[in-house]
């Protein structure tokens, strides 16, 4: 909404343009399926913007399951919300659904962190080791160290 700032609280008018927006009325029926799809994507972002701190970090995880609507949401956010940091968890999609949109966001982002996955059990359990310490590991595998 034009009458508020990423930073300052919905206002009246904000909840007027809303519930306009919301409501099937005139304008809302003549719509088609793509404008009616560009609008709900366009006010989802104006709410996350309205009630979202900047800067911020925007957190998702299992992104391999997205669906193109919200890829769609995730592309509009990284135009959008300035001084945002994105960060998606997911399997390889390459090929996939999902693997254009996810070179669309990699051609906005300044920086790209791609992680290989951990190759075995092994791995896992050296990193959990390192990050948790023994005891920690050794109870998630169900083995018993001296100290427990």
């Amino acid at each position: 909404p034009s009458s508020s700032s990423s930073s300052s609280p919905p206002s009246a008018a904000d909840d007027a343009e809303l519930a306009a927006l919301l409501a099937e009325n005139k304008a809302t029926s003549a719509l088609s399926a793509q404008q009616r799809r560009e609008a709900t994507l366009s006010v989802m972002a104006q709410l996350v913007r309205a009630c979202m701190p900047s800067p911020a970090v925007l957190t998702f995880d299992n992104c391999q399951w997205l669906d193109a609507a919200s890829w769609k949401l995730l592309l509009l956010a990284s135009r959008t919300l300035p001084r945002t940091l994105i960060v998606l968890a997911m399997r390889n999609v390459r090929g996939g659904a999902g693997a254009f949109e996810l070179y669309q966001l990699e051609q906005r982002a300044s920086d790209t962190l791609r992680l290989q996955p951990l190759a075995t059990e092994r791995d896992t359990s050296a990193l959990m080791q390192q990050l948790l310490g023994a005891h920690a590991a050794a109870r998630r595998h169900g083995t018993a160290t001296a100290a427990s």
